[in-house]
């Protein structure tokens, strides 16, 4: 081995050790961790996951938020970058083997346990909805037309397809009636499962390699409007974005090279404070596009993609490095708020 690559090694591990010493300071008892480590070992460094669950992703109504103007603290700052650096780590792993070993426990590969689209979204009691025609009011109202003429991409309507991803098996149903979401039930390997109602809606751009996502309300989060309440293993298996995100890519853009990810009004309470401290950082207020660009080499860039809105497109990329390329990585994350309303848009660049 080269000096420099042992350099490069020794540095690497040094990061990670730091990094480990900035969580495990959060970690509240051993006995904690323990419980949550148990409730899902299919994602990568669980430790650092357990922590965006319970830290940064948790929806009850009985935890307190914070302030959305509230400056995160140092240590809470601290943690943002390690878990993107890790995360970027993961991104950079050759194959699905190597990234694999970085689970807890450690798995034979890092590849998504749902490969086959659409039958995947059937199997787990998903609907597509169309939405073309919503779509091109959405182009015209969230003025994306600016963004797409610097990323050389087309505003053409006949270029994009607009979907709803609705967990529903009757979508006429529930769209006539909400409520009727609730009497709503699929099977999966001889099991009755109920319907969450949980709403995504995307725009896809094949040619251009362009995903936007316009709304995403998770299983786990429709589930508490639901009667009775729905929760634990009455949820769907397959609920990730990062899922919902590939098998909406692999059912409308097979064989494209996927380029940009856009997340459109971000709203998350964690994710505004991320950007708005790696805002001050770098000396920057929030603008309209073209924003403040933040390289993922930095700790504000780092920051932004352990962000509740940057880690499920870091998943997108570790899970799917077969499809997706086996060096796939954010590069680049642009930050922006064409309406000037607080809530920023998210342009995550691929290469």
């Amino acid at each position: 081995m080269s000096s420099f690559n042992r350099f490069t090694a020794f540095a690497s591990l040094v990061t990670l050790l730091i990094c480990l010493g900035i969580i495990a300071r959060s970690i509240p008892s051993i006995s904690e961790v323990a419980h949550l480590a148990t409730s899902d070992h299919n994602l990568p460094h669980a430790i650092v996951r357990n922590l965006l669950v319970r830290d940064l992703l948790d929806t009850s109504s009985t935890t307190p938020k914070p302030d959305p103007k509230e400056e995160l603290s140092k240590e809470d700052w601290d943690k943002q970058v390690c878990k993107g650096g890790l995360l970027l780590d993961m991104m950079g792993k050759s194959n699905d083997d190597e990234a694999g070993k970085l689970f807890n426990p450690p798995r034979e590969h890092a590849a998504s346990d749902f490969q086959d689209f659409p039958n995947d979204f059937k199997k787990w009691g998903y609907s597509f909805v169309d939405q073309t025609q919503e779509l091109k009011k959405n182009l015209a109202h969230d003025d994306l037309d600016k963004v797409f003429k610097d990323l050389g991409v087309s505003h053409q309507e006949d270029q994009w397809v607009g979907t709803r991803v609705w967990h529903v098996t009757d979508p006429d149903a529930a769209e006539k009636d909400k409520d009727n979401i609730d009497h709503q039930t699929y099977v999966v390997d001889g099991k009755t499962y109920r319907s969450s109602g949980a709403d995504y809606s995307f725009a896809v751009n094949p040619n251009d390699g362009v995903l936007i996502i316009f709304d995403s309300f998770s299983p786990t989060i429709m589930g508490t409007h639901r009667t009775p309440l729905l929760s634990g293993d009455g949820l769907p298996s397959m609920q990730r974005l990062c899922d919902i995100v590939w098998g909406l890519w692999a059912t409308q853009a097979d064989g494209h090279d996927l380029k940009y990810i856009i997340i459109q009004d971000i709203m998350n309470w964690l994710t505004l404070g991320i950007n708005r401290e790696a805002h001050n950082r770098k000396g920057e207020q929030d603008d309209p596009w073209p924003g403040v660009e933040f390289s993922t080499d930095s700790d504000e860039g780092k920051a932004l993609m352990a962000s509740p809105n940057g880690y499920g497109v870091a998943y997108l990329l570790i899970q799917h490095k077969k499809q997706l390329g086996k060096y796939r990585k954010v590069s680049k994350i642009t930050m922006y708020d064409t309406r000037g309303d607080d809530e920023p848009s998210m342009l995550l660049q691929l290469s």
